[in-house]
């Protein structure tokens, strides 16, 4: 399935239910391998479907090219790096680490490689990876979740992108989003704000009127 207008192609691959004999029982662990196999195989930028991407990244392509991966951290005081925004060239030495460390996956342990282990990883190979400042995709976390859903303070221009933590909030905030509550919101948000810097007035106005039209 192809949208011409984004450019975007869909491609359906069959699911993975084990890595290293060791079952993958939720769809979260099994996107966990997959992106780093389909990141393995053709390079580039991995995204989760709810992160929102504010600026152009062009310049951490051009950086990804002298380092094995690009990520962020999601708490540094932790050594915690989030694999939610990846962005590395293919045949990643530092990706085929990160895979080859599933060989001691616990699927009862939630984020112990997905982010506990990368981090560790950082740590011990630091010139195969860049890691950048949490504000780089991160800012709000989730633990001050009221600064991108509740209030309007926020300044992200700091901000590559931002993860809206729909595992953590999705009932609450997102559930229920549709173009016309973004563009007659019951009150300003960060979130609102970001949304009409990313896709633009004009832009959402559009969609509305094509989903009218259906």
């Amino acid at each position: 399935m192809q949208d011409r207008q984004l450019n975007i192609t869909m491609n359906k691959i069959p699911p993975i239910t084990s890595i290293y004999n060791h079952p993958l029982y939720h769809h979260a662990h099994r996107s966990d391998i997959r992106r780093l196999e389909v990141l393995d195989k053709y390079g580039g930028i991995y995204l989760d479907l709810d992160v929102l991407v504010l600026s152009s990244f062009r310049q951490l392509i051009a950086n990804s090219q002298q380092v094995e991966a690009i990520f962020a951290w999601e708490d540094k005081d932790f050594q915690a790096v989030c694999n939610a925004v990846i962005l590395a060239p293919k045949t990643s030495k530092f990706l085929r680490r990160l895979y080859h460390s599933y060989q001691s996956f616990n699927s009862s342990c939630w984020a112990c490689h997905s982010v506990i282990l990368t981090g560790q990883l950082v740590t011990i190979y630091p010139n195969e990876v860049h890691v950048l400042p949490s504000k780089a995709f991160f800012t709000p976390s989730w633990s001050h979740i009221e600064e991108l859903y509740v209030y309007n303070q926020y300044d992200f221009r700091e901000n590559y992108a931002c993860h809206l933590w729909n595992s953590y909030v999705g009932n609450l905030f997102l559930h229920n989003l549709t173009t016309n509550s973004i563009l007659q919101p019951e009150k300003m948000t960060t979130f609102v704000r970001m949304i009409y810097h990313a896709v633009g007035k004009e832009k959402l106005k559009a969609i509305a009127r094509e989903n009218l039209s259906k």
